[in-house]
């Protein structure tokens, strides 16, 4: 038998910024315990950038809250704030705008080893530069930077196939000020676990075809 008991409630209250053209998708709340475990408790599909949610009140719980908007490029970025109080108010949730690809533009040809990738920065983060060749041999470039080139890995047996088809992306990850800090300590471990507040974005994809 499981005895069922009431909780008082609380109230958590406060704002998301929105990044210019972007608009708020959704908001999610779940409710966290000492012993790590969580229960979802919202799921907010409205695109008002203001809330309040009524929380339960249990000693010692805490409150993690999940945005996610998009833009009319495709482009999406999502951001967690976890360790709120359940009565907290102005909770504030900045949402930074995500990478946006630049160059070079959607299908273009001839792309080798000397191309230059180039797209926006995702502000205090790093990036995870795609290249998806399907079952031809794929890259991905880790970097602050807001350019980069497919790498050239012949040498061992990786090379960039002539005439072929692939698509690229940039995923970014923040906050982070170098590549040893996303990979260190706090890094993106507790980002995939949602342990920690950040941010994270996923452009949209272009395709492209390498040199004969």
């Amino acid at each position: 038998n499981i005895t069922m008991t009431g909780v008082s409630e609380a109230a958590i209250s406060g704002s998301v910024t929105l990044p210019a053209g972007y608009n708020l998708a959704s908001k999610l709340m779940d409710v966290g315990f000492a012993d790590r475990s969580r229960i979802n408790v919202l799921y907010d599909t409205g695109a008002s950038t203001s809330f309040t949610y009524t929380t339960p009140s249990i000693p010692g719980a805490t409150i993690r809250m999940f945005t996610f908007a998009s833009n009319a490029a495709g482009t999406r970025v999502y951001t967690t704030k976890p360790g709120l109080a359940v009565n907290a108010t102005g909770v504030s949730i900045p949402m930074p705008a995500g990478s946006e690809l630049s160059l070079p533009p959607n299908d273009a040809t001839g792309i080798n080893n000397n191309t230059t990738f180039m797209y926006t920065p995702f502000t205090g983060g790093v990036h995870l530069v795609r290249f998806f060749g399907g079952s031809r041999p794929s890259y991905t470039v880790v970097t602050t930077a807001t350019s980069t080139t497919i790498p050239n890995l012949a040498s061992v047996g990786l090379g960039l196939p002539a005439s072929a088809s692939y698509t690229w992306s940039v995923i970014g990850f923040a906050p982070f000020a170098t590549v040893d800090a996303a990979a260190g300590p706090g890094g993106w471990l507790d980002v995939y676990n949602e342990d920690a507040e950040g941010s994270s974005s996923y452009s949209a994809s272009r395709t492209f075809t390498t040199a004969p």
